[in-house]
Parts: structure tokens; C-alpha cells; sequence
């Protein structure tokens, strides 16, 4: 996790979910918004930021099962849990699985994502070629163009970002 401010003894801490292709670093500036005794941890999941060297999961049970781990020795306090597009289903699950080891989220926050009953309906991003995904994730907005000029980081975004889309769908 990344930690933007220690807090002794929260009384709450909000746990987020970064998006797919994204990481914990779009979090930081809620850090200086949340009250004095709320903590933030932010996670970044396998394949970016401090984990930028495990390879990333391309599997929900897998995903969620490794959250559950990294998760686990944080639930002293109460918890809640914020997601956005695939952080929405990763803080949902979580939170259901936390339920299952009797220690509930207090609040369970969603953003971005469509509800798991249309998603069938959407098209399958994951099996597009590496030129076509790169075109629909920038068709999309909000990414820079300029991921496209380095071959290394547009290898490494392709990367992380298809993984992650195998995950939501």
C-alpha cells in the first residue's frame, strides 16, 4: 500500500482501488480532503507502482484473492473500501469477501463501471491486437499521447492495461 499520511489509531480507514491501466498515484490529492483521523491506503495491484516488477493478474478470483492477502492485516480498524471502473468491482468484491471473515466494510464506494449484467454485452477489448486496444484506450481520453512515442512504455502500458481489462471481463 501506499501510505500518503500515517495515522495512529484511524478511525476509519478508506481503502482505494485505482482503475484498470491506472495506479495508486491518481489517489494522493483525496489524502489532503479526507478528515484528520482517516487514513488513506492506496493499492497498487500487481504489474504497477511499488509492484511495477510482479507480473500483473489477468484473473478476478486470483486478483481478489491476492487483495484479500494484502488486506487482510489492515482490517484492525474500520475499514472502507472506494474503487473506480475496475477498482469499483475490485472494492466490491473485496468487501464481500472481508463479510465472509466477519469483519465487514463500513462503506463500500463504486465509480465507473457498468453493472455485471451488461458486461456480456460489451465488446471483448482484451482480444483486440496491440494497435487497436492502444486506439480504443485512446479513443476513450484522459491518457496521454505520448505513451504512444516510447516503444518501452507503450510495451509496458499494453502490458498492465490488457491484463487488466481481461480481469473485468
Amino acid at each position: 500500500f501506499v501510505r500518503p499520511r500515517t495515522v495512529a489509531n484511524p478511525s476509519l480507514r478508506l481503502i482505494a482501488f485505482h482503475h484498470a491501466g491506472g495506479s495508486a498515484a491518481m489517489y494522493h490529492p483525496m489524502a489532503a480532503e479526507l478528515p484528520a483521523d482517516w487514513e488513506l491506503l492506496i493499492l497498487d495491484i500487481p504489474g504497477r507502482g511499488k509492484r511495477y516488477a510482479e507480473a500483473p493478474l489477468t484473473s478476478m478470483s486470483e486478483l481478489v484473492e491476492r487483495v484479500i492477502d494484502d488486506v487482510r492485516p489492515w482490517l484492525d480498524a474500520p475499514v472502507a473500501f472506494f474503487g473506480h471502473s475496475l477498482g469499483a468491482i475490485l472494492a466490491a468484491e473485496v468487501g464481500r469477501a472481508c463479510e465472509q471473515l466477519g469483519t465487514p466494510p463500513v462503506w463500500v464506494g463504486v465509480s465507473g463501471r457498468v453493472a455485471p449484467t451488461l458486461q456480456s454485452q460489451a465488446r471483448k477489448l482484451s482480444e483486440l491486437d496491440d494497435q487497436s486496444l492502444l486506439d480504443a484506450i485512446l479513443a476513450l481520453g484522459g491518457m496521454p499521447d505520448r505513451v504512444t512515442e516510447v516503444p518501452e512504455l507503450r510495451t509496458y502500458f499494453l502490458r498492465v492495461v490488457r491484463a487488466d481489462i481481461s480481469v473485468l471481463e
